[in-house]
């Protein structure tokens, strides 16, 4: 949007949620830490060191702490005054449930774009689109020449149009459309041997990068790989027990966090309005617990002989 608002002569946005929009911190890197990092190549690690625990910290204010939101609410609020003077404006664009518990921004070209003299805001919501119009629910019609749709993803649903099918014919799909989308470590799934998901059902993270998890998933996955060639086994099925139990703790914890208590509902839900998309805690948690694959943890399919 900030990149298309310069270019047309009127920009209408239908805006359902109002987001939670913080500062970008997107600079040059100095010309004196670019020497440095060349001169000492751990300095680069320190920063970045510094950085991850800097992110990892905010996983606090996620997880049954929101004291600690408000003050990263009052930082983007400020954001917003930056950039918008007027006071209707201000108020259609500041969000009325707690930050975290839908996916927080980071932009700096946002509400500068919104400002402008040629962008209306309409927060009635969408009653009807037709031919070169969008009506909204005060009865205002808006002419148009294009739709962009900016309407969100399809995460809990993601699965319903692959077809996977794991023992006894057990159906992916259906079995997730009726019971959830239910892994272990959000990687494999009982009943499914030798599948494995990289960033599967709650992994996804609001408060650092998922490269993270994908690093860990994908040791995981590789060490799995060597317990089943260890063993001889021709597949590996995590047991239900095993899954289940983890299933209890991440929604035990997901109880306690923004997600559930800060007033908004978000595509991290599923139709039954659980979340099957966020980590509720600390990625180095997550990395502890898939360094290894735990060969307990697993029911070893055509295992040989010699092994029992």
């Amino acid at each position: 949007m900030p990149q298309i608002a310069p270019e047309v002569e009127k920009l209408t946005v239908f805006q359902r949620t109002a987001p939670w929009v913080m500062p970008k911190p997107d600079h040059q890197v100095p010309a004196f830490a670019k020497a440095l990092f060349r001169a000492l190549p751990f300095t680069q690690r320190l920063v970045r060191t510094f950085l991850y625990w800097f992110l990892e910290a905010r996983a606090i204010g996620f997880n049954g702490h929101p004291a600690l939101m408000r003050a990263a609410e009052r930082i983007a609020k400020w954001h917003m005054r930056r950039a918008i003077s007027d006071p209707e404006l201000r108020r259609k664009l500041t969000p009325d449930y707690t930050m975290g518990c839908k996916r927080v921004l980071q932009a700096n070209d946002y509400y500068p774009a919104l400002a402008r003299e040629n962008v209306d805001v309409v927060t009635e919501g969408i009653t009807e689109v037709r031919e070169h119009s969008v009506v909204d629910a005060a009865g205002v019609e808006h002419e148009v020449d294009v739709i962009i749709y900016g309407t969100g993803f399809h995460v809990t649903d993601a699965f319903d149009y692959i077809e996977i099918t794991g023992v006894g014919d057990k159906d992916l799909a259906k079995t997730w459309r009726d019971e959830g989308m239910t892994t272990h470590k959000g990687i494999t799934v009982a009943g499914f041997p030798n599948l494995f998901f990289l960033l599967g059902p709650n992994t996804g993270l609001g408060h650092m990068s998922v490269v993270f998890m994908i690093e860990s998933q994908a040791r995981y996955v590789l060490d799995a790989i060597r317990l089943a060639e260890r063993t001889e086994a021709a597949a590996l099925d995590v047991r239900p027990d095993v899954q289940d139990a983890f299933q209890e703790d991440v929604q035990r914890k997901l109880a306690d966090g923004i997600w559930s208590t800060g007033g908004c509902t978000s595509w991290y839900l599923d139709s039954q309005g659980v979340n099957r998309t966020i980590w509720p805690g600390f990625t180095w948690k997550y990395w502890l617990g898939t360094r290894k694959a735990k060969p307990t943890d697993f029911q070893l399919v055509g295992r040989s002989s010699r092994d029992g």
